[in-house]
């Protein structure tokens, strides 16, 4: 190949380069037009036109008259699709369609209807007879009409056309949230009730506990009580355990959500043998997360709903749905005068050594709520600073915190120093 014929080709090549991004730029163009477009929350819809999966033609009219609309838009590769019809079933089955109107929008216009209808019907040897309409979107007419990205997406349309609610895509729990904020919307639709939904969320978890006692070859030797008692009393013990294990997680996933991330310790729960005595549970000492659960009254805004044990061998496994609700528990963090938002702060030591500040840092976030986590910083040997982390924005409440923390030998002077630096003394 000769230089011109090189030359040539570097030439169409940027070309196409050039070329290249003006399509993405347009594309970037078109997408930023659709999403200004997108359907939102305040919108009015008078009317919408479809197809059944049968084929046949759908209007669904927005008279005032009729009962609110939801357009759950969904395919048979999604799971999480899969999960919210089954969970709409359900909410129809509830209320009946007298009171909400159940648009199953199909978004698989590149497989012919047969398949979609023979998913269907595989559905409903698990969940029953569906109970509302299932649309087929020609084309993603009306998903691209939305402007919607996300699948599953759950739109809910009052009886007079307004859009209330746009769920976009699938969040841990957040089915169980959504059906169940739209049982009291169907119920009542108002300011105060939306404000009540706003932060419903739902946490599945799945823990798994140890039976202390004496198993082998497949069979219990003996329990943890022995003769005293049964077997069952050791598995009420694990399932208690295993509940309580399972209340810190949902309650760290709700403190996450609304910003706040509080030092855990990892709790695993053992069997241990104390001077030849039976083996007993073992979990370890409190951390921040228990303080936080003790101090701020957490069954006003999280509780179980549902909890499964299962007896396995030597473990039990509980499987819990906790809900919660996250606009009332970040009201709960402020009122206690914390931050949704972390904060740092310098703690610089006087005459610490390894003992008193290896104390300090342990008893500091079992004492301390929302401490987030501490970080040292020591030279050659010697302690200089630890690195704070907690939720609380005010210096002088932390300064009276940490001057009150129960130590067993020493107690602490804490003195602000001028923006987030605290001098930290251990005096005897």
């Amino acid at each position: 190949m000769g230089k011109a014929e090189r030359s040539d080709l570097g030439g169409r090549g940027q070309s196409r380069f050039l070329l290249a991004c003006i399509i993405a730029l347009g594309v970037l163009f078109l997408c930023a037009r659709s999403s200004v477009s997108a359907v939102k929350p305040g919108d009015k819809i008078s009317q919408l036109s479809a197809k059944t999966i049968e084929g046949e033609d759908v209007t669904i009219d927005f008279s005032g008259e009729s009962s609110p609309v939801i357009l759950t838009f969904w395919s048979i590769y999604c799971k999480s699709c899969s999960e919210e019809l089954e969970k709409v079933q359900a909410l129809v089955a509830k209320y009946g369609s007298k009171a909400v109107r159940v648009y199953a929008v199909n978004e698989d216009y590149d497989l012919k209807r047969e398949r979609v209808s023979r998913f269907l019907n595989d559905l409903e040897k698990r969940i029953g007879k569906i109970n509302f309409t299932v649309l087929y979107d020609e084309d993603a007419q009306i998903f691209k009409s939305f402007s919607l990205v996300h699948m599953p997406t759950l739109i809910y349309i009052d009886k007079d056309g307004e859009v209330r609610e746009i769920i976009e895509g699938f969040d841990r729990g957040r089915q169980r949230a959504v059906i169940s904020a739209l049982s009291k919307l169907i119920e009542e639709v108002t300011p105060d009730r939306l404000k009540e939904v706003e932060g419903e969320k739902y946490y599945e978890v799945s823990i798994r506990v140890p039976v202390c006692g004496i198993y082998r070859e497949g069979k219990w030797v003996r329990p943890v009580d022995d003769s005293r008692e049964e077997r069952g009393k050791s598995l009420e013990r694990a399932t208690s355990v295993a509940e309580y294990l399972a209340g810190r997680e949902a309650l760290r996933m709700a403190l996450e959500d609304v910003g706040v991330n509080v030092s855990t310790a990892k709790k695993e729960p053992s069997c241990v043998n104390t001077f030849g005595i039976e083996p007993e549970m073992y979990l370890g000492e409190k951390d921040a997360l228990d303080l936080f659960a003790e101090t701020f009254n957490t069954r006003h805004f999280i509780g179980r709903e549902e909890s499964k044990n299962r007896a396995e061998g030597r473990f039990i496994w509980t499987f819990s749905v906790y809900k919660a609700n996250l606009r009332k528990l970040r009201d709960r963090v402020i009122e206690k005068g914390f931050s949704p938002h972390s904060f740092t702060y310098v703690l610089k030591f006087v005459n610490a050594d390894f003992f008193n500040h290896a104390e300090f840092a342990e008893k500091l976030p079992r004492q301390i709520p929302l401490v987030s986590s501490l970080k040292t910083v020591s030279r050659d040997g010697q302690i200089i600073e630890d690195e704070l982390r907690c939720h609380m924005a005010d210096v002088e409440s932390l300064t009276l915190a940490l001057e009150g923390l129960n130590l067993e030998r020493e107690r602490i002077s804490a003195i602000s120093l001028g923006g987030n630096v605290i001098e930290i003394q251990f005096l005897r």
